[in-house]
């Protein structure tokens, strides 16, 4: 605490010189720019933190979203892929002679490139 600060909570105000005015004024005026830049900053903080809230919430919905519906499809085709091997098993146990020419033909391919 300064003799001015004590001056002043007993009511007399001591005057100051031309320079000390301006630079006490300049001082308050700072001090007011710096609450009024804080006070903003933390409503446009707290806008900002409840805009990005509400987006990720939007966001997680959306995904929850396409993750249901990819299960959805991922269990329908699993049971299709499903099916289809099963009936390409049946096929083969039917007639192995063309997956023995495919196979054989692959074969012959892979020599053939492998040798040249």
């Amino acid at each position: 605490m300064t003799i001015d600060d004590i001056l002043l909570r007993l009511g007399v105000r001591p005057k100051k010189r031309g320079l000390e005015a301006q630079l006490e004024n300049l001082r308050r005026d700072i001090a007011k720019l710096s609450h009024s830049a804080t006070n903003h900053a933390g409503h446009l903080a707290g806008s900002v933190s409840h805009r990005a809230s509400h987006v990720s919430d939007e966001w997680g919905d959306s995904l929850a979203g396409l993750t249901r519906e990819a299960a959805r499809y991922g269990t329908q085709i699993a049971e299709s892929a499903g099916e289809q091997s099963r009936r390409a098993v049946r096929a083969v146990k039917n007639d192995p002679l063309p997956v023995i020419a495919v196979i054989g033909t692959v074969v012959l391919l892979s020599a053939l490139l492998r040798s040249k």
